[in-house]
């Protein structure tokens, strides 16, 4: 094929190649993605040049692995996180808008913006994308953030210093590792662990199951709260009095989530649906 097409062109040549995997939204998503990553060109640009020949031969590459279901976000190396740009990787689950929206529910919790000198522990930061958010909105926090994986944690070290952030980036396996390397008085827990069980992995797309890493996604189908557990317990521990834990959870385990945080004497407990009015999120404090 000829190095070069017009802007139209290509479009025509994506929505073609992709409509079996996606859906013509995210393949217009993906579209205005490589445009604007690979020939520099914007969303309204492209609506008015379509004419407008572009530079082919990247954008051929890329479409190539986008058939193979590899998801646009390791194509391009980046994804976007509320005001953020964020280098990911493999070795990354990518960030998902689901995860905006628990950011959101901390960085307006009244009782917590009335706390000075905040201490925060992120569970499993992978990307960096909660630490480094909350670090932007309370500058004057302690930002703790863990993660079992070494890699993970060279790319959240590497978009916390993009934005000139400081995170304190702890190499800890929550399943094995001792709560002593852990900050050992902290205002607030954060954690978006793995918690889809296995036997729902046939149910995901392609692009999920054959790319991101299995690691930050699943849980054994026998022990569904197995992350849960262990957080909630470390919780018990190092949470001051009134201290917080947010959750993204999944939202078949809400029954058995309230009955393990009675267990361990936690209130004020809340179960929040998300956008899509799907039970997502859980606050509770000790």
């Amino acid at each position: 094929m000829d190095s070069k097409l017009t802007v139209k062109d290509f479009k025509n040549l994506i929505c073609r190649e992709l409509n079996s995997i996606y859906s013509l939204k995210e393949i217009l998503s993906i579209y205005s993605i490589l445009l604007e990553n690979r020939v520099n060109i914007s969303k309204v640009e492209a609506a008015l040049y379509p004419e407008k020949v572009i530079e082919s031969q990247q954008l051929l590459e890329d479409l190539k692995r986008l058939k193979k279901a590899e998801p646009i976000q390791y194509i391009v190396g980046v994804a976007p996180f509320r005001n953020l740009e964020l280098r990911v990787t493999p070795d990354t689950l990518i960030p998902r808008p689901e995860t905006e929206e628990l950011v959101e529910l901390i960085v307006s919790d009244p009782t917590l913006n009335k706390r000075n000198h905040l201490q925060i522990l992120d569970i499993g930061t992978g990307t960096g994308a909660i630490a480094i958010s909350l670090k932007q909105k309370f500058p004057e926090a302690d930002l703790y953030a863990t993660d079992f994986s070494i890699r993970a944690l060279q790319v959240a070290k590497a978009n916390a210093e993009k934005y000139r952030l400081k995170v304190n980036w702890i190499h800890h396996d929550i399943l094995r590792d001792p709560v002593e390397i852990l900050p050992q008085s902290v205002d607030l827990i954060v954690s978006n662990p793995p918690y889809i069980p296995e036997l729902n992995a046939p149910m995901l797309h392609a692009n999920v199951t054959q790319y991101e890493p299995h690691s930050a996604l699943f849980v054994p189908n026998y022990d569904p709260l197995l992350f849960y557990k262990r957080i909630i317990d470390i919780g018990s521990i190092i949470l001051k009095p009134d201290g917080k834990l947010f959750f993204e959870t999944f939202e078949e385990s809400q029954e058995s989530m309230m009955q393990l945080l009675k267990s361990y004497k936690y209130k004020n407990v809340h179960f929040i649906n998300d956008i899509n009015e799907k039970f997502r999120f859980l606050i509770a404090s000790l």
